[in-house]
């Protein structure tokens, strides 16, 4: 993290890594595959919270006041079969929410989701979901749903005594740079599993 914001101290933060790992490994303290996944570990926490500080939200708490006006869109409607790295997307149903559907333009394959609901149930914790179908027809038959977290833990969404929830989820892409398929997301309860909030279908293109 330090090196995004001293670049031209990029090599000597980079050095001072690595020498930290290898004196632990001289020590007898850990194993040599523990350093290299604790640093892998450091680069995309360290990615996270810049890509989330870039987009003006807090990694540790979304603003669940900020509502999304109606100038942000829904690529849905306005954007029919157009895939794209970036994606606005309405959620429809008991309540209402907005997801900014996210990829930076940086070496790193990973995708922002901030999202924000309404009109939902009091405290209660919800989950999102996403599934993808290869065929780009703007029909959205996938049915391999997937639990978005923050990267590899979990996170739920939990609403407040007004029903409103907010959380950023990202997940690391695992398609190739131009990849494009039919993506559409829905937000069930977490202990239910019933479906509160569903989306049209989107289309999403992988970036470098």
């Amino acid at each position: 993290m330090l090196s995004e914001f001293f670049p031209e101290q990029r090599a000597q933060l980079d050095a001072m890594v690595t020498q930290a790992g290898l004196s632990r490994m001289y020590g007898g303290i850990h194993y040599r595959f523990d350093i290299e996944a604790g640093q892998m570990l450091g680069r995309s926490v360290a990615h996270f919270a810049i890509a989330a500080d870039r987009a003006g939200h807090s990694v540790l708490n979304a603003d669940i006041d900020e509502d999304y006006g109606d100038d942000e869109g829904d690529d849905d409607g306005n954007n029919p079969i157009v895939a794209r790295a970036n994606l606005n997307v309405r959620l429809r149903g008991v309540g209402h929410g907005f997801i900014r559907f996210r990829q930076p333009a940086d070496a790193f394959f990973t995708v922002f989701l901030d999202t924000r609901v309404r009109g939902l149930a009091a405290n209660t914790d919800y989950q999102l979901q996403r599934a993808t179908d290869a065929l780009v027809d703007d029909n959205c038959t996938g049915i391999n749903w997937l639990t978005l977290g923050r990267l590899s833990v979990p996170l739920v969404i939990h609403t407040d005594a007004q029903g409103k929830g907010a959380a950023l989820f990202s997940r690391d892409l695992t398609s190739a740079v131009g990849g494009q398929f039919d993506i559409h997301f829905r937000v069930i309860d977490a202990v239910s599993k019933a479906i509160v909030l569903e989306s049209g279908c989107y289309q999403f293109k992988v970036s470098q």
